[in-house]
């Protein structure tokens, strides 16, 4: 398993299966390195993780 941070062509993925965050944010998270996204080793995504920071809340 390999943990990355998402890129913009992960946005789709998250999209889809994200449903705690609204879809306008998702971009913002990207770029800020808020979103990691887990890979088996044939770099299929087979998750992700995003945090928040308090300020977000």
């Amino acid at each position: 398993m390999k943990v990355t941070f998402a890129t913009d062509s992960d946005y789709e993925y998250i999209r889809d299966r994200d449903l705690h965050i609204a879809e306008r944010l998702i971009l913002s998270k990207i770029k800020g390195s808020e979103i990691y996204i887990l890979r088996n080793q044939d770099e299929r995504n087979i998750g992700w993780l995003r945090y928040t920071k308090t300020q977000d809340a």
